[in-house]
């Protein structure tokens, strides 16, 4: 009996650590960026011209905040929010495929610019697009919610 109490007590006493541990980190670092770079993006009127993001589930943490559909390039489809199934699985980036539906998106757009929102970055672009980096927002506890924009020009 003895012996028992002693585990149960010694499970509480972990679990009351890795509790403070886990608050701690909380306090520190935020879970996601999505907040904070949509109230950049719209103190900077960034949301005024097209939004592109690469995978609809960091990309769509912004839309609640910001209330304008953003293009999920890796699926090829526009919304507000996203359908989960197998195609939101995939944690790796697919660049080419990104910029081939980017291609595809802006080939006849009458508008010749766009805010690019990816959740890793990017360092070259194809010969079509002028790109700039505006700002990075990292360090969030789940690095699928930290965030690079990327001004484009066509």
């Amino acid at each position: 009996r003895a012996t028992r109490r002693a585990c149960i007590a010694a499970i509480f006493i972990a679990q009351a650590a890795g509790g403070l541990v886990a608050w701690g980190l909380d306090l520190r670092f935020p879970f996601s960026q999505a907040s904070r770079v949509a109230g950049f993006i719209r103190r900077e009127r960034l949301d005024a011209q097209p939004l592109y993001g690469d995978r609809a589930p960091p990309a769509s943490s912004l839309q609640p905040y910001l209330d304008e559909p953003i293009a999920y390039l890796a699926d090829g489809r526009r919304g507000g929010f996203i359908v989960w199934g197998p195609a939101m699985w995939s944690k790796i980036p697919d660049r080419e495929r990104m910029w081939s539906n980017l291609l595809r998106e802006t080939l006849d757009s009458e508008r010749r610019e766009a805010l690019l929102i990816l959740n890793y970055p990017v360092d070259s672009a194809p010969p079509r697009y002028r790109f700039r980096e505006i700002r990075r927002f990292t360090g969030s506890l789940v690095g699928d919610e930290d965030y690079f924009l990327y001004e484009l020009e066509w």
